[in-house]
């Protein structure tokens, strides 16, 4: 079992972002810092992780983390927030704007109905908001109209989930001994009495 190694920080009026970048270089993070990052900072942290005191001088400060691929981009909470939000208003408007596309899909093992209710379930996110799913029970083919990437999500499901059911042969001998085989066997069953 590996533990964190355990450091020691000590800084008396330190420039915040150089503080930032030393915790961050102890905890081999890459780092970019907003230049809305300003001021000093002091504190004392004795034998704590890097990431625990990264994330502690963070929150001390009002600062938030977020990454993008291999980097962490630190900035103030409410302007990380704020573009957080606008990412995600920028995913839905272009998912809003890709085609629709139809799928059919043969359930060749499974029962279509049984494929529908897993691809529709409560937390289920295998279809997007404009997506619809139908089935034909009479051929077990679930028809699909969605994106291209929600196609491909769903056609990966469907594909774990239609599978032959795993059977157990059972093989079972039987003979038949009659009185005539036992005579020749020299045994001979009967009561005692």
């Amino acid at each position: 079992m590996c533990f964190a190694e355990e450091l020691t920080f000590d800084f008396q009026q330190v420039n915040l972002t150089d503080a930032i970048r030393i915790i961050a270089k102890a905890n081999h993070m890459n780092v970019m810092l907003a230049p809305e990052i300003k001021g000093v900072t002091t504190l004392h942290l004795q034998h704590v992780s890097a990431s625990s005191a990264f994330d502690a001088i963070l929150t001390a400060n009002g600062l938030l983390k977020t990454k993008i691929h291999d980097v962490w981009w630190v900035g103030p909470q409410d302007k990380i927030i704020k573009e957080s939000q606008e990412q995600v208003k920028w995913i839905e408007a272009n998912e809003a704007l890709q085609p629709l596309q139809d799928q059919a899909l043969v359930i060749r093992y499974a029962r279509a109905e049984d494929v529908a209710t897993v691809l529709q379930g409560k937390d289920a996110e295998f279809i997007s908001k404009r997506g619809s799913l139908r089935i034909d029970a009479r051929t077990n083919t679930v028809f699909i109209r969605d994106t291209k990437k929600y196609l491909q999500a769903v056609k990966t499901i469907v594909k774990s989930l239609d599978v032959p059911v795993k059977q157990i042969l059972i093989e079972a001998r039987l003979a038949s001994v009659d009185h005539d085989s036992e005579r020749d066997l020299g045994i001979t069953f009967g009561t005692i009495g």
